[in-house]
């Protein structure tokens, strides 16, 4: 031990200041409701010039066709390659998608993926089914380019509810009945 060097307390490095709260968002569902999606970064691997040719607004927020002109099936299905996925397909991978970032949200939240899967399954389908699919679930949905834009926008949804805040502001709401 003795060739172990000695450490002066001023050579210590500065402790760092306690990570900053975030405050909840309690009004969740306004906020869930006014949350404006990047139509522009459906997927990082696409080119500049391949989104531009969707012609999309980047200030739409809820996919309403008469709102996104010129968007053919067959852009969203190669810019997400999923030309081979049939309908269905799309539609058992949303669901995969919505089950697997409610287990994520927990696990980043508290480390505890339990019973509140069920409330947070209902919220994120409840969200996708308003801002998506023109108020159908997932499974009854008929909008070919609704699903395949969904599906090509799941990882800014997944990013938007893996967001401390607002996984507790949903459950701040619901242990005082909201």
């Amino acid at each position: 031990m003795e060739d172990a060097e000695k450490i002066e307390i001023g050579d210590l490095p500065e402790t760092p200041e306690p990570p900053e709260a975030v405050e909840p968002i309690y009004e969740w569902q306004k906020f869930l409701d006014d949350y404006r999606y990047d139509f522009y970064k459906m997927n990082i691997i696409e080119d500049v010039e391949q989104t531009k040719s969707l012609n999309l607004d980047s200030e739409l927020t809820t996919l309403d066709k008469g709102a996104v002109p010129n968007v053919q099936i067959d852009h969203v299905t190669k810019i997400t390659r999923t030309e081979h996925w049939s309908l269905d397909e799309v539609k058992k991978h949303l669901i995969r998608q919505v089950h697997s970032i409610v287990r994520d949200a927990l696990i980043e939240y508290d480390r505890n993926p339990d019973e509140r899967q069920v409330k947070l399954v209902k919220i994120i389908r409840e969200h996708l089914k308003k801002r998506f699919l023109g108020g159908y679930e997932i499974e009854e949905a008929t909008d070919e380019l609704a699903l395949r834009m969904l599906w090509a926008l799941i990882d800014q949804v997944r990013d938007l509810f893996l967001r401390p805040e607002l996984i507790e502001g949903i459950f701040a709401a619901s242990k005082h009945g909201g």
